[in-house]
């Protein structure tokens, strides 16, 4: 579980100008919202912000990723589940969603979730309660939904990965995130934030990025997007001696390059 700090979408593209358009009008309700592009374009910090913008920015935002645990420890997670669940000894309140109560959830890679646990998921959005496995005593959850793919939306749907109700549930206000390669526009001033960033976070004064590493950095296609900008920043200033940044192969190879 993690409270986020002041994070900023960094950017004067339409595409960035449209999702924080997205984000100030959907932010003030408590609708679901489907957050989806490729990996690495910045969905989480998209994610976040919604809550920071929201009534419940004073409240938990938990993140629950989804590829990376195991269906049924997911599902515990989630739920709380101690000890043994078919015998009703069941502890709702070590659960995320207890965790999270007045704040918001976020589920990054939803269609990774068990069929069983979308379907509670699926309770959860309309009925705002959940039954915990071994209970039939409904329990309120005051949580705002916030989910992740990146995936098409309607590939999910037509490869049956997620639930028809569920996916319609969740695609009342979907917010696409382009890739880098698409809003180059982004590009320099991605590239001043990242400097700012760990010139402060390492404490080194930078005086700028040794000619041609711009034109490298503008010319190449970021198959990692964002985050893959971000770590050749950090990599690039990590290894100066002099304040001065130099753009090598190791962060953008030049077959990658357009």
């Amino acid at each position: 579980m993690s409270t986020t700090g002041v994070n900023v979408l960094v950017g004067a593209s339409n595409a960035m100008r449209q999702i924080r358009q997205q984000i100030q009008r959907v932010a003030p309700t408590r609708a679901p919202v489907l957050i989806h592009g490729e990996k690495g374009v910045g969905k989480t910090l998209v994610a976040e912000l919604i809550h920071q913008t929201s009534s419940r920015r004073d409240r938990p935002f938990v993140t629950l990723h989804c590829l990376k645990t195991p269906a049924d420890l997911l599902a515990r997670e989630l739920f709380g589940a101690e000890g043994d669940a078919f015998a009703g000894n069941w502890n709702i309140g070590t659960g995320w969603l207890a965790k999270a109560r007045g704040g918001t959830i976020y589920f990054d890679e939803i269609a990774a979730l068990a069929p069983p646990t979308q379907i509670k998921l699926l309770q959860l959005l309309e009925d705002r309660v959940f039954e915990p496995p071994g209970s039939n005593t409904p329990v309120s959850a005051d949580i705002r939904l916030l989910a992740a793919t990146r995936n098409q939306p309607e590939q999910l749907f037509r490869s049956q990965t997620l639930r028809q109700d569920l996916y319609y549930r969740l695609t009342v206000f979907p917010i696409y995130v382009p890739p880098l390669r698409q809003r180059r526009l982004d590009i320099p001033a991605l590239i001043e934030h990242f400097i700012d960033k760990y010139a402060k976070k390492y404490g080194t004064a930078i005086k700028g990025i040794v000619s041609p590493g711009k034109a490298q950095l503008m010319r190449h296609r970021w198959p990692g997007n964002v985050r893959e900008l971000e770590e050749c920043i950090e990599m690039s200033l990590l290894t100066t001696t002099d304040g001065w940044l130099r753009i090598d192969d190791r962060c953008c190879p030049p077959s990658f390059w357009r």
